[in-house]
């Protein structure tokens, strides 16, 4: 595997904290320049852990779980992985890792579609296993997105993946939406 600049900022193989992936990228930022950081295709890798990061957050805020976040840097999808531990229902001392497939994608102020025909676009052609996670980073700050409608009209597609999730930021919040086949859940923090 070559080694590049994203893979020494975020290396492969190594789960972080979301905190701690946040603090990188925010560190990041502070070196390289924040719009740099936020618009250049070198830093691609780094904003999906970064959103990946701030999704897994609010996941273990829903859960209850802890979570880790991985990058993936030789399959074209996923972009990212959460990874969190559960006990083992037999054996006392051993664990049973979750693992969630992430496939980012950022809603940015340039696309010309709302959020419901830009996730139908995104999909369109494309498959995504059942237990993939298509996590949506809305960038539009002048823009609140009314998530309860969103689920509703996304809910009504049959999709071809296991959960579409959503974050938006607000001011110094950051909020989420979490949904699932079973539930749907909304957090902010």
């Amino acid at each position: 595997m070559k080694d590049t600049f994203e893979q020494r900022l975020f290396p492969p193989g190594l789960a972080m904290s979301p905190a701690f992936a946040i603090g990188r990228f925010t560190a990041a930022g502070s070196k390289y320049g924040q719009d740099r950081v936020l618009t250049h295709s070198r830093f691609k890798k780094a904003r999906e852990i970064r959103t990946t990061a701030a999704f897994l957050l609010g996941l273990s805020k829903i859960t209850g779980k802890t979570y880790w976040v991985m990058p993936e840097y030789e399959a074209d999808t996923p972009d990212t992985y959460g990874i969190s531990f559960a006990a083992h229902p037999k054996y006392d001392d051993r664990n049973i890792r979750d693992l969630l497939s992430v496939e980012v994608t950022e809603y940015e102020t340039h696309s010309d579609k709302n959020v419901i025909a830009f996730v139908k676009r995104k999909l369109s052609n494309k498959y995504l296993p059942n237990h993939y996670i298509l996590l949506v980073h809305v960038n539009r700050a002048s823009e609140k997105i009314n998530t309860d409608q969103v689920f509703v009209e996304l809910s009504k597609q049959n999709w071809r993946l296991g959960e579409i999730c959503a974050e938006q930021a607000e001011g110094s919040n950051l909020g989420l939406c979490y949904s699932s086949r079973e539930d749907r859940s909304s957090e902010q923090w």
